[in-house]
C-alpha cells in the first residue's frame, strides 16, 4: 500500500551521474627539480623525490589529476553533488546557482583525502 504522501503527489523522480573530471595542476615538477632534492638533508623530501623521479621515468606522472564526481537528483528541484577532496564554500556557492537553492554539495564523498583550490581562492591567498 503506498502512503498518502506517493498517493497525493507520486513517487518523485531520481536520477544519479557519475563523472570523472580533470583538474590541471597549477605546476607539474620537472626531472632536474626531482633531481635535484635527492641530495636534500631532508629524509621525506628526498623520499618523495624518488618515488616521484621513478613515476616520472616511468611515464606515470600526468599534469592533471582525475577528480571524481557525483550527483543524485530527487525531483525537479532537489540535488546532493558529491565531491572528492575537501570542499570549499566557493564550489557550493557556484552549484546552488547553476542549480538553484535546493542543491546541497558535499565533500569527502569518495577516498580521495586532499584540498583542491578555486581560483578565486587562489587570487586571494596569491598561490
Amino acid at each position: 500500500m503506498k502512503s498518502i504522501f506517493f498517493r497525493k503527489y507520486g513517487a518523485p523522480k531520481v536520477r544519479s551521474a557519475f563523472e570523472y573530471f580533470e583538474l590541471p595542476y597549477l605546476k607539474v615538477v620537472r626531472r632536474e627539480e626531482l633531481i635535484a632534492l635527492l641530495d636534500d638533508r631532508n629524509a621525506v623530501r628526498k623520499h618523495g623525490a624518488a618515488r616521484i623521479l621513478q613515476k616520472l621515468i616511468a611515464g606515470e606522472v600526468s599534469a592533471v589529476v582525475l577528480l571524481p564526481g557525483a550527483c543524485l537528483e530527487v525531483g525537479r528541484r532537489d540535488a546532493v553533488i558529491g565531491m572528492s577532496a575537501e570542499t570549499i564554500v566557493d564550489y557550493a556557492q557556484h552549484f546552488n546557482k547553476e542549480f538553484g537553492p535546493g542543491t546541497w554539495v558535499c565533500g569527502y564523498a569518495d577516498d580521495s583525502i586532499s584540498y583542491h583550490f578555486s581560483a578565486p581562492c587562489l587570487r586571494v591567498r596569491r598561490l
